[in-house]
């Protein structure tokens, strides 16, 4: 897999465009294609597999997560957990803090 945007990892830090490592466990590089943070993670969205099949993560993301991610990226991500109404023009701060208070408010109603 090749990285579309800066990955860190606990061994590298790869740039756009570099070969991804051995060091990534399978549920990383699930993570890695769903956010589209690696190349050929298109190919999985029409997947059965639950991870990629209905566009629903197989868990939410982190604050930590999400302000690593670009804003375009967090509404992608947004839409993909069942939040829409959130742009790339709306602050980085706003947006994750929609997405939070979002998947908090999934995570309290499943309770």
């Amino acid at each position: 897999m090749i990285a579309l945007v800066k990955i860190t990892s606990h061994v590298k830090t790869y740039k756009p465009g570099e070969k991804l490592g051995s060091e990534f466990s399978d549920k990383d590089m699930k993570r890695l294609m769903r956010l589209k943070a690696v190349e050929g993670a298109e190919e999985y969205e029409d997947s059965d597999d639950p991870i990629f099949g209905n566009g629903e993560p197989a868990e939410f993301l982190s604050e930590k997560e999400l302000n690593k991610l670009t804003k375009p990226k967090i509404v992608e991500y947004a839409k993909s957990i069942g939040l829409n109404g959130l742009t790339a023009d709306q602050s980085k701060e706003d947006l994750v803090k929609a997405a939070l208070n979002y998947t908090e408010e999934i995570e309290n109603s499943a309770e």
